[in-house]
């Protein structure tokens, strides 16, 4: 949850910074920048990755063990952070 929240705070972050320079450039009259910072803020969200292979290199189709080896691997970040900071 603690992810999703600051995910989504980066993001309004994002932008918010990309609409400020926006404006920014409006004033100058720079009407190309502005219509490149419009572009990026409502263009389609990038697609998702479909390929996602586990520690040994197996490639996994199925949601289930994308989801299961996507906690694994956060597990280990997580203990090596762990390791690192108490060492």
């Amino acid at each position: 949850m603690e992810v999703k929240r600051s995910l989504r705070k980066d993001k309004r972050a994002w932008a918010n910074n990309i609409a400020q320079q926006a404006e920014d450039v409006a004033k100058r009259g720079q009407m190309k920048s502005v219509y490149d910072a419009t572009r990026r803020l409502c263009s389609e969200p990038p697609k998702k990755i479909d390929v996602v292979r586990n520690k040994a290199g197996k490639l996994l189709t199925n949601e289930d063990e994308v989801r299961r080896e996507m906690e694994k691997a956060l597990c280990r970040n997580v203990e090596q952070t762990k390791s690192r900071n108490s060492g």
